[in-house]
């Protein structure tokens, strides 16, 4: 192992020290940092980029110790030094700026005095470009996912200057190449307030400098970077993995890469048309000029790894084996999500067959179901931060993939853990997302990290109206409503009646289903009482109150006469085994009575952060093809049920759903754009 440490302990010490730390691991080494010296507080970003490097440090497992800022030693970082009680053996390796030989000799004989050998002292200047560049950075060979499209990184625009705001969009719209742009966190806000979330667009700390180094052909410098530590590493990741470099700055920093770097347009608006034309015919040669120059070889890792002795690790081989295919579904207990995903997965060919990491309310669904899955860490009070779950879950996801496979996540937010596995282990990935939701929810971090996904697939909603679209783009696919409907081959509606008679000992004519949700979003022990209550006078009328393993269930719900609780994942059956349905209007439910043709009576739960229920219900409701009862309408509710069950309601829904022109159901479909993944570009 080799244990880092920088000279010093400011903010920017400790970034320059977390950006070295990422890239050597990106070049094999194992690299890490000593947990008992992050400074606090600490970025929310920094957090997730610094975990994986964390150790505690053991002197028998330090090979190394790398220092940086070197320079800048004092007293207490020797102190701290002298406590590691490393072992004679280790390798001291102290990285600095030594212009004057009284720096070189000050920083030796100190470090020499306090750890009793002599350290190797490597300088800043054999690694830089221009004299004033002063900031230490050093450039790995960026992983590429393969793609039929080249791609164009805009690297640092000025994004607050409106003229080049404009001309930037312009550069954007092109067809024949796919835009990223990596700058500050003002200009990505300009940005998406002026053009949205269309546009691959990141901030600089949104990722470590490999993870936004990917899947570059061509780089477009658009300002000097020499004073910015992650857009210089982008920068250096770039040409040594020998992408294009069109130089934009019109600046003494561009004019010092070499020469292999191409001079760009004074107007960048012309800067789309030169990309076309002048740069794309040229682009693999450019980009070999750029990999086999001078300035790779000097700020290649390869050459800070012969100055501290160590050697490169071979390079993997890449599996012919098909990539594996990991689920996440995910989104407070998760289970709605987890039975959407299972559908999906359960269309897919054997020989992917698929994984699933799902939090445990949702395992045992999914075991019984025939899928293998990791157990994620749920959100509690209890944690010190609240989202000290997904920095674990983000371990646990990163640990249990690799390059090449495919993540295809199910939820409303895309967590860090998602978007950070993602990126970081170079994943293809699928977004399956749900749309209808609330005019007043933000979901603006939610659409600015779909660029994160390879494709989003949307499962329509029954009813056009509820269709809305939030993003565009040839990522973007569409597959009819994913819903789960018995298997006719072993379904026998009557059959299963008449074991529900015999497993409650109840002989009834007419069945309900009451499935109002488990108490995450709203409390229903209300309107269940209600129903359970005017269920009591109906002798020949079993009612079963459905809810998941896993959610509360009210004890006063199990003194009622005619009413029975059944937890169970397998609702679906009872569902269409039923004279009528008393439901919430999740996604699942809501598909599950129209596509299955049974009289419901949908009763919303709104909360901020779910989809709209309601407007799913008045689309139904509005048809005929269903009753709209509003939560606190406990009288209206009643009358309802009396109608369905004793008048002809029930009868004229069934026949209003008979009626309706749904499209296919969209579970085949999502399964194969799933598996076009894995052999799109092979």
């Amino acid at each position: 192992m080799i244990l880092c440490e920088h000279a010093n302990d400011t903010p920017n010490a400790f970034e320059e020290l977390v950006v070295f730390v990422g890239q050597m691991n990106a070049a094999g080494q194992k690299a890490r940092i000593n947990v008992d010296r992050l400074p606090q507080p600490l970025h929310r970003n920094m957090q997730y980029e610094v975990e994986p490097f964390l150790c505690e440090v053991s002197p028998a497992e330090v090979s190394k110790v790398v220092l940086l800022g070197a320079e800048t030693i004092g007293n207490a970082k020797l102190a701290y030094l002298r406590t590691l009680n490393l072992h004679p053996e280790t390798g001291i390796y102290a990285i600095g700026s030594f212009a004057e030989p009284q720096t070189k000799i000050s920083v030796l004989s100190k470090l020499s005095y306090v750890l009793g050998k002599d350290p190797v002292l490597i300088d800043n200047a054999d690694f830089r470009n221009c004299p004033d560049d002063s900031l230490f950075a050093i450039g790995v060979p960026a992983p590429k996912k393969a793609t039929n499209t080249p791609r164009v990184l805009l690297l640092a625009p000025n994004l607050e200057d409106q003229r080049t705001l404009e001309d930037v969009y312009s550069v954007s719209l092109s067809k024949k190449y796919e835009t990223t742009i990596i700058t500050n966190g003002k200009s990505k806000d300009i940005w998406q307030k002026t053009f949205g979330f269309g546009t691959r667009i990141f901030q600089f700390s949104e990722l470590p400098p490999v993870d936004l180094s990917v899947n570059t052909d061509i780089c477009v410098l658009m300002q000097n970077v020499t004073r910015n530590l992650r857009a210089k590493t982008i920068l250096w990741n770039v040409i040594i993995s020998g992408a294009a470099i069109i130089d934009c700055t019109q600046s003494d920093f561009g004019r010092s890469l070499d020469g292999f770097a191409v001079q760009g347009p004074i107007n960048i608006a012309s800067l789309s048309a030169y990309i076309t034309q002048e740069i794309l015919p040229n682009a693999t040669d450019l980009g070999e000029s750029a990999r086999l120059s001078r300035l790779a070889s000097k700020v290649n890792v390869s050459k800070l790894l012969g100055a501290i002795d160590t050697d490169e690790p071979s390079q993997s081989v890449e599996s012919s084996n098909p990539p594996s295919i990991l689920f996440v579904p995910t989104n407070g207990v998760g289970l709605g999500h987890a039975q959407r995903c299972s559908l999906v997965a359960s269309e897919l060919t054997v020989a992917n067959k698929a994984k699933f990491a799902a939090f445990p309310s949702c395992l045992p669904m999914l075991n019984r179901y025939g899928f293998d899955g990791l157990a994620l860490v749920s959100r509690s009070d209890l944690h010190a931060e609240p989202h000290s779950n997904d920095l674990l879950n983000y371990m646990r996801l990163s640990s249990s993939t690799d390059a090449g496979d495919i993540m295809v996540f199910d939820g409303g937010y895309v967590f860090d853990s998602i978007f950070r596995t993602i990126a970081n282990q170079t994943l293809r990935s699928v977004w399956i997302r749900r749309g209808l939701w609330q005019a007043q929810q933000n979901n603006s971090v939610a659409l600015d990290r779909e660029k994160i996904f390879d494709r989003v697939i949307v499962p329509m909603e029954a009813f056009e109206e509820l269709n809305h679209q939030y993003s565009d783009g040839p990522r973007l696919k569409t597959v009819g409503p994913i819903v789960q409907q018995p298997d006719l081959a072993v379904f026998d509606r009557e059959r299963l009646r008449d074991s529900l008679k015999k497993h409650f000992g109840f002989d009834f004519s007419k069945l309900t289903v009451t499935m109002l949700g488990g108490g995450v979003a709203a409390d229903r022990t209300a309107q269940v009482q209600a129903i359970c209550a005017g269920m009591e006078k109906r002798k020949d009328t079993l009612n079963l109150v459905v809810t998941w393993p896993t959610a509360r269930v009210d004890p006063g719900w199990f003194s009622w006469k005619n009413s029975r609780i059944v937890r169970t994942h397998h609702a679906n059956p009872l569902v269409s085994a039923c004279d009528l349905f008393i439901s919430a209007v999740g996604y699942n439910s809501f598909h599950e009575a129209m596509y299955n043709a049974v009289p419901t009576i949908f009763i919303p739960q709104m909360s901020s952060f779910m989809d709209d229920q309601r407007a799913r219900a008045e689309a139904a409701s509005s048809r005929g093809a269903a009753i709209l009862i509003e939560p606190t309408q406990m009288s209206t509710l009643d009358r309802e049920i009396d109608d369905c069950l004793e008048g002809p309601k029930a009868g004229d829904i069934k026949s209003v759903l008979a009626e309706l022109e749904l499209r296919l159901p969209g579970n085949a479909a999502a399964a194969r754009y799933i598996e076009e993944l894995a052999y799109e570009y092979g």
